[in-house]
């Protein structure tokens, strides 16, 4: 983690183990703004607010979708670089909580790397992660740096809608049943945007047909 040097990944400054009290010690760099998903909470409710006070609720998709493609694009380019390393780093808990905000410079940063692993053979081996993010060949037990891009996904979908991907299931066996059998999340149906849809469908293909962070880094 030391050796991660990129602007939208999270700094880590050093680390030691503190014997006497059997625990690990880590520094990592403050960021502000605390996570997106509380970050994006709350000035999504300052905007509504802004134009609700001015009577321009229609022109609220505006501004929440710049927002919006400003953090896609910054979050893309953290995976992007996580997966140039050879062998290729999977953060494999890609979700709003674990990515960051500095709320001084609005600068995004990838956090949370503890499930994080290279990928020294053709497709890592274990089952981590949270379940509603994860891509369903992860429940196999074989899956490769795209399951990061699935996740993504799923972000971005929290993002558009404001709500957690299968809200709709009351424990986690009912939303593996739903992704080992292909079902999206019902929040997806809220989209109006067909192109954002679109986008996030991109995202949740198949992991022999998913694009990378590069490829999504171009999509119009």
């Amino acid at each position: 983690m030391k050796s991660l040097k990129h602007p939208n990944v999270i700094h880590f400054i050093n680390a030691w183990i503190n014997r006497q009290k059997d625990e690990v010690i880590f520094i990592a760099e403050i960021v502000t703004g605390g996570s997106l998903k509380k970050y994006f909470v709350e000035i999504f409710r300052r905007i509504l607010k802004f134009f609700v006070f001015f009577s321009y609720l229609k022109k609220i998709r505006s501004p929440r979708l710049k927002v919006i493609k400003g953090w896609c694009r910054e979050i893309l380019q953290g995976i992007e670089y996580l997966h140039s390393h050879d062998p290729p780093i999977i953060h494999r808990d890609i979700k709003c909580d674990n990515i960051f905000i500095n709320s001084n410079s609005g600068e995004i940063r990838i956090g949370d790397l503890g499930l994080s692993t290279c990928m020294s053979t053709s497709y890592a081996d274990s089952v981590l992660g949270t379940p509603e993010f994860m891509a369903p060949e992860m429940y196999e037990e074989s899956y490769g740096p795209s399951v990061d891009v699935y996740s993504f996904g799923m972000c971005v979908l929290e993002m558009a809608t404001l709500q957690t991907p299968y809200k709709e299931c009351m424990n986690p066996a009912q939303v593996y049943k739903k992704v080992i059998n292909g079902k999206k999340p019902a929040c997806l149906d809220l989209i109006a945007n067909e192109d954002v849809k679109a986008f996030i469908l991109e995202c949740l293909k198949d992991q022999s047909e998913r694009a990378t962070a590069s490829e999504l880094l171009q999509h119009k």
